[in-house]
């Protein structure tokens, strides 16, 4: 459509030209007529490039609220998994000091020649108590390599954002 515009002005010209029987030399009419197609090449040229830069404006926009709603879900994420790790805290606290509280009513129930019996569930307890604390540390790790995970994804997540939104400004 805008073609056939720049058409309908050089005709337009050019009946102008020939009304007033404006007289040229074939060498300017020559160098009128190439200025006149530099010109419409040029609007053209501009048109396409600022509809082009609409539509990356807008694709990056729209990546840049994806990756907003990325990482708020991995924010999340990394909090749930934080208070997973602290009920579980809690739970094995609690554990433990039932434990206490019944080998001290085991050792007090005895009598004090049953004592390979006392060692022993002791030992046992011991055990337990030990496995317990194998499991912490294992719900530990876990929680640090997902909170490594985490931080590697957010850091590139957060990377990408800057880069998008330089992007962004660039192209205003």
């Amino acid at each position: 459509m805008f073609y056939v515009r720049i058409i309908f002005f050089m005709e337009r010209l050019k009946r102008v030209i020939l009304a007033k029987r404006f007289i040229m030399r074939p060498c300017n009419q020559l160098l009128f007529l190439f200025l006149l197609l530099f010109t419409a090449t040029s609007v053209c040229a501009q048109q396409s490039a600022s509809h082009v830069s609409k539509n990356k404006f807008k694709q990056l926009s729209e990546q840049y609220d994806l990756l907003q709603k990325d990482i708020k879900g991995l924010e999340q994420q990394r909090l749930q998994l934080e208070q997973a790790l602290k009920d579980y805290d809690t739970k094995l606290k609690t554990f433990t000091q039932g434990l206490e509280v019944k080998e001290h009513e085991y050792d007090d129930a005895l009598p004090e020649s049953d004592a390979d019996q006392v060692l022993a569930a002791s030992r046992q307890a011991d055990a337990i108590h030990m496995s317990f604390n194998l499991q912490y540390l294992q719900l530990q790790n876990q929680l640090q390599n997902q909170t490594r995970q985490f931080t590697i994804v957010s850091d590139f997540m957060n990377t990408k954002l800057e880069a998008i939104k330089k992007t962004i400004k660039k192209s205003r």
